[in-house]
């Protein structure tokens, strides 16, 4: 009776079948899942009810070779498939299959669960990043994403190739340690950095200018912002951190929009000095 309740209160789809594929148990969640009632299930084969037409060969064959040889590589892990309910319609699963030996013969459970809404988000997400990174390529801007211990240092960076490109070596350093900020920005800069980090101002944005190995100085626009860290990282992170905080932000080389705002100010000028005249 208690091993009955855990299968009929399990939160994944329990279908357990025989050798020849057979179900013989089917419980409640996955009546919900594939639209099958228990009565209508128990009977039939896996092939006739959840697996899809062009994986039932496959299915079929592993059940095979298994039973020849005990060998069976989906067995006792987890796998991303794809199943099909009463309907037809077909739809990713989280899939778990264990052999089980009896004393009336060998038989297989396996625990599904429908991944359809996290297999979206996934995918939604993947879109957005596609969409960010061609973005960000577009301006010729880099992303970074710094994890930050109660006093603001950065215990964790993630860049990506413009942003190492663009700020080198102070690519994983906070603003404030940056060796390679022009010494009349540095107050400037370190300013803006505290100051969102404090809560007085709602992001981190702030332009200047920043030398180069070859001795050149380049113009720099940063923006940045902290973010909520999600419930799970948080709880990672709890015993490093006091306070744990993340900050996403872009990072720009804009010497060439400084240098022609420069020559348009100039124009500007002598357009004036020639009206005067």
């Amino acid at each position: 009776e208690q091993l009955q309740t855990l299968m009929e209160t399990a939160l994944d789809a329990l279908i357990t079948c025989d050798t020849r594929s057979t179900i013989i148990g089917w419980n409640h969640e996955a009546e919900k899942i594939f639209g099958w009632t228990r009565e209508e299930a128990v009977g039939q084969t896996l092939t006739e009810t959840i697996i899809p037409p062009d994986l039932r060969g496959a299915h079929s064959a592993g059940m095979k070779r298994y039973l020849e040889s005990g060998e069976g590589p989906v067995l006792g892990r987890r796998i991303e498939i794809e199943a099909v309910d009463r309907s037809g319609r077909r739809f990713p699963v989280e899939l778990g299959i264990n052999p089980i030996p009896t004393s009336a013969g060998l038989m297989f459970s396996a625990f599904i669960r429908d991944i359809t809404e996290r297999v979206g988000q996934e995918q939604r997400l993947l879109g957005s990043e596609y969409r960010l990174r061609n973005a960000l390529a577009a301006m010729k801007a880099g992303a970074w994403d710094y994890r930050l211990d109660a006093d603001g240092m950065i215990i964790e960076a993630i860049t990506d190739d413009r942003t190492r490109e663009i700020l080198g070596d102070d690519a994983a350093v906070p603003p404030a340690g940056r060796t390679r900020i022009h010494d009349a920005y540095r107050a400037e800069v370190a300013k803006a950095w505290s100051e969102h980090l404090a809560g007085e101002v709602s992001r981190y944005a702030v332009e200047y200018r920043r030398i180069v190995d070859d001795g050149d100085v380049v113009w720099v626009r940063e923006l940045g912002s902290l973010v909520e860290i999600e419930e799970d990282e948080a709880d990672a992170l709890a015993g490093q951190l006091r306070r744990p905080r993340r900050m996403i932000g872009v990072v720009e080389d804009v010497t060439s929009a400084k240098l022609l705002e420069a020559s348009l100010l100039d124009a500007r000028k002598l357009e004036a000095v020639g009206t005067v005249a």
